[in-house]
């Protein structure tokens, strides 16, 4: 055996392998149907959020018996707040979720296929705007969501950042209607029963 001063000797256990050997698992959530859902965050994959379905059996299940159901190439994150927080949504449609890079909304349909984008380029430049906290309008028609204004080249100083909630359409016009702004901070809106 070999001595040397204490905390000195040579460990297998590395601040790398403790940040890289674990998928971090939050936002649970069921869909209408009862299928359960989860963000996980993957530092194997650079520390990307991906939402995935509970599974087992499904061809390409992971060991925790989820398939993913967000595209490969999505990082569901928000950058509202800086913190980020509500960056998805399950819809009888498919999972809503703000992509990281963009900060635009997009629609991974329930059945596959190609993911829409709600909010489309055509629309404003990327990082414009930052969307978070969405909950579905009762005719599944909208979202009502906290929007973050950054200005057209996305460079605003923060006490410049205009905090709203807005009506998104579901459509993929990228269609928005503000519902409240004026004030210096805005989270998690909700809708009366009676719409």
């Amino acid at each position: 055996s070999t001595s040397a001063p204490y905390g000195s000797w040579p460990s297998a256990v590395t601040a790398k392998f403790i940040t890289t050997s674990g998928v971090r698992i939050g936002g649970l959530g069921c869909d209408d149907s009862g299928s359960v859902y989860w963000l996980e965050g993957r530092p194997q994959e650079g520390g990307r959020q991906v939402v995935v379905k509970y599974a087992p059996g499904a061809e390409g299940a992971s060991e925790r018996g989820a398939v993913d159901a967000t595209p490969k190439d999505a990082n569901v994150r928000t950058r509202v707040h800086e913190y980020g927080g509500g960056a998805h949504l399950l819809t009888p449609k498919g999972v809503v979720y703000s992509d990281f890079k963009s900060q635009r909304l997009f629609l991974a349909p329930a059945g596959g296929g190609d993911a829409v984008c709600l909010t489309p380029e055509s629309a404003w430049p990327d990082g414009q705007y930052r969307f978070a906290d969405a909950r579905l309008t009762p005719d599944g028609r909208h979202l009502v969501c906290v929007r973050e204004d950054h200005s057209p080249t996305a460079d605003a100083k923060p006490s410049a950042v205009l905090n709203e909630v807005v009506s998104v359409a579901l459509d993929g016009s990228g269609a928005m209607t503000v519902l409240a702004t004026g004030a210096d901070f805005y989270a998690a809106p909700r809708l009366s029963p009676d719409g």
